[in-house]
């Protein structure tokens, strides 16, 4: 489902089920931010891919980490800036 909000920004709203369903690889690990599903890492021969589900994190989509927990890490830092930059 798509909602098209008065000022030209698309949000799609897609279950975390959704997502891990998308995500062809066997090997995946979906990344929640207080509470809210903004991506899923799955595995990849230099560490982990995020893929966003959120479009706050959109600059980080098919980003490769090195490991969870830098995929974590950074997924909290952007969600919780752009929040926070959204909210002015």
């Amino acid at each position: 489902m798509a909602l098209t909000l008065p000022w030209s920004r698309t949000i799609y709203i897609i279950s975390r089920q959704e997502v891990t369903d998308r995500v062809q690889q066997r090997d995946s690990e979906p990344i929640e931010v207080d509470g809210v599903l903004v991506g899923v890492a799955v595995t990849h021969q230099l560490g982990v891919r995020f893929i966003a589900a959120n479009d706050l994190l959109g600059d980080m989509d098919q980003s490769v980490w090195p490991t969870l927990e830098y995929a974590r890490q950074a997924a909290r830092q952007l969600f919780g800036s752009k929040s926070l930059a959204d909210s002015f």
